[in-house]
């Protein structure tokens, strides 16, 4: 149980640092730190309960980066929703991202999901990643967010990791 502890609050620090740095993990750099606790715990308890898979990057005793997806449910068994991603700030830049990324689609295909998505900004930076990571833009959702007042796209991209072929309509 101190384990589990400990992993919350070190996962609490990291989102918040995350957070103030203004990655795009869910809150505004002005969060408050108990909103930002909230989710942590939600994730946790995802986690612990098999409805999402998680990894996680550390550096001797510190939290680096952590990242989570959801599998799908049902007739859409097949596909899997990465929920969040983590890199430290001071760790970015140094292929933490791309190795968290790398392990959730390993686990996504051993798991037989044949296509991850994710919902990201419209941000260069995430964009080049994500991109360089294999993922394929193929929605954009207008004014899918509102951060400190102003609307922003929301664009849904994908990755498809093999499986049947659509036959399409």
């Amino acid at each position: 149980m101190a384990a589990d502890n400990a992993f919350a609050a070190m996962l609490l620090d990291l989102w918040e640092r995350v957070t103030r740095a203004g990655g795009a993990v869910g809150f505004s750099p002005s969060a408050n730190r108990a909103d930002i606790a909230g989710q942590v715990a939600e994730t946790i308890q995802a986690v612990k309960g098999g409805r999402r898979r998680a990894v996680a990057l550390t550096a001797g005793r510190s939290l680096m980066g952590f990242a989570a997806l959801e599998p799908g449910r049902g007739q859409a068994s097949h596909l899997g929703s990465i929920d969040v991603v983590l890199v430290d700030p001071v760790a970015q830049g140094r292929g933490s991202g791309t190795r968290l990324i790398g392990e959730l689609v390993d686990i996504a295909a051993e798991s037989g999901i044949v296509r991850l998505e994710l919902v990201i900004p419209a941000d260069d930076r995430l964009t080049k990643f994500f991109a360089g990571a294999g993922f394929r833009e193929w929605a954009r959702r207008p004014a899918g967010r509102l951060l400190d007042g102003t609307f922003q796209d929301d664009l849904l991209w994908c990755r498809l990791l093999g499986g049947p072929v659509s036959k399409g309509r």
